[in-house]
């Protein structure tokens, strides 16, 4: 009895901090990858980050990161803002490559439309 209720403490408190990770760029402190890979990725001022499948990729900065955008053909990645502002007549630039979660693509011609990026 006493194990199942450890077990449930450990679940939960793990169901915890998943619940609290935000989408995107992730810390790469707990991403255990070979330090030569590691190095490459900091060489490049990257973040490791998850991706699908539980491969592990470097999202490298963007030249253009979080400049204010119409559109996309004004960043080196995407136009984006949060899908809580699906009229937005700006955004912002996409701060890495790759870059991963659910945003509003802002864009000058045509209705904003809301994508899901894997990265």
């Amino acid at each position: 009895m006493r194990r199942i209720a450890i077990f449930a403490a450990l679940f939960l408190g793990l169901l915890g901090l998943v619940a609290c990770q935000e989408e995107g760029l992730v810390s790469s402190e707990n991403i255990f990858v070979s330090s030569e890979f590691r190095a490459q990725c900091d060489a490049t001022a990257g973040v490791l980050v998850h991706g699908q499948e539980g491969t592990v990729l470097c999202a490298e900065p963007t030249p253009d990161a979080g400049k204010t955008c119409r559109y996309s053909g004004e960043c080196s990645g995407l136009c984006i803002t949060s899908t809580t502002q699906p009229q937005a007549t700006t955004g912002q630039c996409q701060p890495a490559k790759p870059f991963s979660g659910c945003y509003t693509m802002v864009n000058l011609v045509e209705e904003n439309r809301n994508v899901c990026i894997e990265g």
